[in-house]
């Protein structure tokens, strides 16, 4: 059983798993497939992605085809997954999606824009405002246009020494 704002929409043939929380205003379509205890935030919009277990999407965030979010992913607000290859005036027909996948325990700060194909490795965290133009290696600390790697974290998130300084 899940709780889901009675504002929200939920199409038939969702899958959305125990425990799970969906807030205001949001879309959850008929190919989104979401695992436990999972939070969604007000005002956002599940096409056909994937989310793990234990994954908080804060408000006003949109997952289109292609985008995979794994166990313990925390999405920042208004982040951005740019997917389509192919972006032109064809009324949502013939677009090419690439695939987006933040790995385990991953974090995306608020207003980030991931440009597929992109792949946030496991445990990275990628600061607030980023564009994310390529792959980010796990446990790495990531930021800014184009996002780089400048550091990295623990398991928790934290900071930690490079040993290479």
């Amino acid at each position: 059983m899940y709780k889901a704002h009675e504002s929200s929409c939920i199409d038939e043939g969702a899958i959305i798993g125990e425990g799970c929380d969906i807030g205001h205003f949001c879309h959850i379509t008929s190919k989104a497939k979401i695992g436990k205890n999972c939070y969604i935030g007000q005002g956002c919009m599940i096409g056909s992605a994937t989310l793990g277990d234990n994954v908080t999407m804060a408000n006003n965030t949109i997952l289109y085809e292609g985008v995979v979010l794994k166990d313990n992913v925390f999405i920042g607000s208004g982040v951005v997954f740019a997917n389509a290859s192919n972006p032109s005036n064809c009324n949502g027909q013939n677009y090419i999606y690439k695939k987006i996948v933040v790995k385990k325990g991953a974090s995306v700060g608020a207003n980030t824009t991931l440009i597929a194909p992109a792949k946030i490795g496991k445990y990275a965290v990628v600061g607030a405002g980023s564009v994310v133009t390529k792959d980010i290696p796990p446990f790495a600390l990531a930021f800014g246009n184009p996002a780089r790697v400048v550091g990295f974290v623990n398991k928790k998130g934290k900071k930690i020494q490079d040993s290479r300084s």
